[in-house]
């Protein structure tokens, strides 16, 4: 075997050795969100964006072509993706497709606030894989990419991994917000005055938000009582 095809040989090897590393970041990443989900499209989601983004980190880099060609690659496989699995109904004809491309746009960064705002598990609801599929996919192809063409900035790569990591602790199950609580306002009739209750319900056993919600309505109520005797609130503290 030739000097260059030895080359060759190990810079193919270091590609593959440095897109499994990459890959298993991101994996990790894809495991603290399973919880959030806990759907089996959610797991295929998550394969496809970290397996399409190694993938053509690679297979850009072994024929030589640059940046934009990734880009490229990685648009229609989003696209794809996005449209087969992120979204549910699409392929079925139940969400119509220029619908289902306006979530792709906005969802990388809007959709978050879905995700860390709504009651777990999501499942498969609207479009909420959307930002998943984006950041896996996105932040594979980038740290693979990085690794590959840039040796000398390994570490740099394995920091985009770790970003990647750290989002999904934030937005996972330990951290995330509490499921949506609902309140009730009761008005009636008593003589020549009125009565209103309030009740706010729906709060998990542990919840943190409780105690500030039980001293903070009392102080709103009795605000609003003096705003409508003298025309105006308690002063704030």
């Amino acid at each position: 075997m030739s000097r260059r095809s030895v080359g060759q040989a190990n810079t193919l090897t270091f590609a593959l050795l440095s897109a499994g590393f990459m890959a298993a970041g991101a994996a990790m990443a894809a495991v603290s969100l399973y919880s959030v989900f806990d759907s089996a499209r959610f797991v295929l989601v998550a394969a496809a964006a970290i397996g399409a983004g190694a993938s053509i980190a690679v297979v850009v880099d072994r024929m030589g072509r640059g940046g934009l060609t990734a880009l490229g690659l990685s648009l229609i496989a989003y696209l794809g993706a996005g449209l087969g699995l992120a979204i549910p109904g699409v392929l079925q004809g139940e969400i119509p497709v220029l619908t289902a491309l306006g979530e792709l746009v906005r969802g990388p960064i809007a959709g978050w606030k879905d995700i860390v705002t709504l009651p777990l598990p999501l499942g498969v609801y609207g479009a909420t894989l959307v930002p998943v599929l984006a950041m896996l996919l996105g932040g594979t192809l980038l740290s693979t990419w990085i690794a590959v063409r840039a040796r000398r900035r390994w570490g740099l790569a394995a920091a985009v991994t770790v970003v990647m990591v750290v989002t999904a602790i934030l937005v996972g199950p330990a951290l995330r917000a509490e499921p949506l609580s609902h309140v009730l306002f009761e008005i009636e009739e008593a003589g020549e005055r009125v009565k209103l209750t309030v009740t706010h319900g729906g709060f998990e056993p542990d919840s943190q938000i409780l105690p500030g919600i039980s001293n903070g309505w009392p102080e709103i109520i009795a605000s609003l009582k003096t705003l409508l005797e003298t025309g105006e609130p308690l002063p704030t503290a």
